[in-house]
């Protein structure tokens, strides 16, 4: 069963999507999903401790009007991750860019 830890800024209101990706990733995964409160402009996915969606970093994160990761890009993301983890080979096709 696949691990995941979701940390989120709830002053950049990323609670709720961070909960609702969580419930999404146990459904469709049978993930253990781990949601913390984190730092000032984090929105971070881990997969088994290995980092495969994040909001950025440093300078980024704090000043540029940078949004997380869609929920679509995050599940493509965990989805070659595991295939990578599991010895297979993985054509996923990109996750649809947004308006």
């Amino acid at each position: 069963m696949p691990r995941v830890r979701i940390r989120y800024c709830r002053h950049c209101g990323y609670h709720d999507r961070a909960h609702g990706l969580a419930a999404e990733l146990g459904r469709r995964f049978g993930a253990e999903v781990d949601v913390d409160e984190g730092k000032f402009g984090q929105f971070d996915v881990w997969l088994d401790d290995a980092l495969v969606a994040s909001r950025g970093e440093g300078f980024l994160r704090r000043m540029l009007p940078v949004d997380a990761p869609s929920d679509a890009a995050v599940i493509a993301a965990i989805e070659a991750q595991t295939a990578v983890q599991e010895g297979e080979r993985c054509e996923l096709p990109p996750p649809p860019e947004e308006p």
